[in-house]
């Protein structure tokens, strides 16, 4: 018959049952494919494009598309296996001043003191298209937070109060191209601020083209990961409490 300290050493059979489990669901395969995440490289950028109004006879104000960097941590998330893209988050360096070529509700200039674009917790990708060795798709989810400030070159108007930009979810096409890791996305809407608070009858659009790449990967581990590293220290601390019984 085996003694108290012996069978200290023996592991609950639900112990092992639940290793030999989770082992064999999460371990076996070493192709699993993993979410990598990058940061987004030097001269990855937004080119923004503000109009008054909407449709044919919206009104540019922006003749010369802004060119704006990207703040370096910016990244994107893909699947190392299918190449799908899982996620986003590009930054915009803060304190970006866009020149207007007329005048707003007396602002002929708009500081964006932050903006972000990402992937909301309902980013899905609705179709891809192959492209070369990469696809084009379009996409639902897509979010935006920030906050912009409307000044006046002139002097004349006082600065506007910061105001936070709009909060929507939207709708973008775009295209990745995994063997360079370039994303890009055409017409993404970045604000569409009500001219109501400026004695404005139409609304006032900023639009961005992005154009990304990435740079250094940073591999995010999957819950399984967790879940057997949890799994290990409970079996290496049974295993220590044995062995302190039998000394």
């Amino acid at each position: 018959m085996l003694s108290h300290a012996v069978r200290s050493c023996v592991l609950p059979r639900w112990t092992m049952g639940l290793v030999t489990a989770l082992t064999l669901a999460f371990g076996a395969s070493e192709a699993r494919a993993v979410p990598i995440q990058y940061t987004a490289e030097p001269g990855s950028s937004v080119t923004v494009q503000v109009q008054k109004g909407l449709g044919v006879t919206a009104t540019v104000l922006l003749p010369v598309p802004e060119e704006i960097a990207l703040q370096a941590t910016s990244t994107i998330t893909v699947d190392d296996g299918t190449d799908e893209l899982l996620g986003f988050s590009l930054l915009f360096v803060p304190g970006t001043v866009l020149e207007l070529s007329e005048h707003y509700g007396g602002y002929d200039e708009i500081t964006l003191n932050s903006v972000e674009v990402f992937s909301g917790p309902g980013f899905t990708i609705l179709s891809t298209t192959p492209s070369g060795s990469g696809y084009s798709f379009t996409a639902s989810g897509v979010a935006v937070e920030g906050e912009y400030v409307a000044t006046d070159s002139g002097g004349l108007q006082s600065p506007s109060p910061p105001t936070a930009l709009p909060e929507f979810s939207s709708y973008l096409t775009g295209a990745y191209e995994p063997t360079t890791l370039a994303l890009s996305f055409d017409g993404v809407q970045i604000a569409l601020i009500d001219g109501a608070p400026f004695g404005e009858s139409l609304s006032l659009l900023v639009q961005g083209n992005f154009s990304v790449t990435g740079g250094s990967p940073v591999v995010i581990p999957e819950p399984s990961t967790g879940v057997l590293l949890g799994l290990g220290l409970l079996v290496l601390g049974s295993r220590r409490r044995a062995r302190s019984h039998l000394a």
